[in-house]
């Protein structure tokens, strides 16, 4: 369960403690009546404390009805989102990435690729090396994309030098990403998605997880 619905779960009054205070207002209430003669300010002072003792009940019971829905509802809006990455069918060098909110709430991501060219880090921008956030707007996808040519270039590779030195023993090896991304909500609640290792196949020109 979410940390913020234990802390409100921990708010609510216990039954016990509503029962000692109702007892202890009686009792005083009783010890005040007997020592003194039945009267008609006395019959007014049980009336106000049954008055009090139904207040405070109600009081506690709406306060918790209250705190086990916001609860709930937090719990049902948790962050929900996912990411997609696709190629471009016109233009096969184009890579679209995409992060789809369910939620009913703005969300905020940080993405960090993690390129890696043979082994060797390599940056593309600050939307892809967790710098920058991407604002996810409820039940709305943000996009954006990246291109290979522009990443190799900084390698001083090309495409179809990578094509042309593919073969089985590094094909997993020439282009990765290890992909790594954070969410959060409007309430400030974190998610962090496990991290995640894909490659480039310079033959299907896709990733693959």
């Amino acid at each position: 369960m979410d940390n913020n619905v234990k802390k409100e779960n921990s708010k609510v009054l216990s039954p016990w403690f509503i029962l000692i205070i109702c007892l202890i207002v009686i009792s005083v209430v009783i010890t005040i009546i007997l020592s003194s003669e039945w009267n008609t300010q006395n019959a007014m002072l049980v009336v106000i404390t049954l008055t009090l003792i139904t207040l405070i009940i109600y009081t506690s019971a709406t306060h918790s009805i209250a705190l086990i829905d916001k609860s709930r509802w937090e719990l049902e809006n948790k962050c929900k989102a996912f990411y997609y990455m696709k190629t471009v069918k016109e233009n096969e060098d184009s890579i679209l990435f995409g992060i789809k909110n369910e939620s009913i709430l703005i969300m905020y991501a940080k993405v960090n690729c993690n390129f890696n060219i043979y082994g060797e880090e390599v940056e593309y921008s600050d939307d892809y090396n967790g710098r920058n956030t991407w604002y996810i707007f409820p039940h709305q996808i943000s996009q954006g994309h990246f291109e290979i040519s522009k990443l190799l270039s900084k390698k001083g590779k090309t495409v179809p030098n990578m094509i042309k030195e593919r073969d089985d023993t590094n094909r997993e090896k020439q282009l990765t990403m290890e992909l790594e991304i954070k969410f959060r909500d409007e309430y400030k609640r974190e998610r962090k998605l496990p991290s995640r290792i894909h490659f480039f196949d310079f033959k299907r020109m896709c990733w693959i997880p």
